[in-house]
């Protein structure tokens, strides 16, 4: 499937809808991997992340450089909900969240689009 392809769908909500899923992922994602994300910047945020995760710290980083007052507000909230999530306790009763979140995700987000983006369980990842 072309993954440029917007199925009939509007490609400014299509481009909208993925530049934030990237960056509530990359926020997450920064969560799970204890980065602290409360009252700091995103571009330390991002550098932070990029030791563990390189695309996603980078996308972190191009995403949010250079957004508005109001984007960047929106973020913030973003990021109090995401510093809420206790990972710890998760992990302790599905050691493998992090793995399953993004089809959780888009099974109550988007059907149609975890549908058209084959998104599945990826194969288990050994854990250390």
């Amino acid at each position: 499937m072309d993954s440029g392809s917007t199925d009939g769908q509007d490609p400014d909500h299509l481009f909208a809808d993925r530049y934030t899923q990237t960056i509530a992922f990359a926020l997450l994602l920064a969560r799970i991997e204890n980065v602290p994300l409360a009252d700091r910047n995103f571009v330390d945020v991002a550098r932070e992340l990029k030791a563990e995760n390189t695309v996603m710290g980078q996308s972190l980083q191009l995403l949010t450089e250079t957004v508005d007052a109001e984007f960047a507000r929106r973020i913030d909230t973003l990021v109090q909900v995401i510093d809420a999530v206790d990972w710890e306790a998760i992990r302790a009763r599905t050691p493998d969240a992090h793995v399953r979140l993004y089809e959780d995700f888009l099974q109550e987000y988007d059907r149609e689009l975890r549908t058209l983006r084959h998104v599945l369980h990826p194969a288990p990842m050994a854990m250390s």
